[in-house]
């Protein structure tokens, strides 16, 4: 994982267990940048996600902050 995802996913709340589990259950992880982590949580604060909303919807699905923003509009507008 990027060091500087890390550092936001920390300042963000995210403790270091739940970090590593994000890094080892994203494939994509690898290639995930802070401007683009910066931009899945805006885009799922703008929708009206909180922390906790947030934080349960990446733990459970890691690969999100991997997505583009588009990608994850298309996810949130199937469900």
């Amino acid at each position: 994982m990027n060091s500087e995802v890390y550092k936001y996913l920390l300042e963000y709340g995210f403790n270091d267990e739940e970090i590593n589990y994000i890094d080892e259950n994203n494939e994509m992880i690898w290639q995930t940048n802070l401007l683009n982590c910066i931009s899945i949580f805006e885009a799922l604060n703008n929708r009206g996600f909180n922390f906790d909303s947030i934080h349960n919807l990446i733990i459970n699905n890691p690969i999100i902050i991997s997505l583009s923003v588009e990608e994850l509009e298309k996810i949130l507008l199937n469900k």
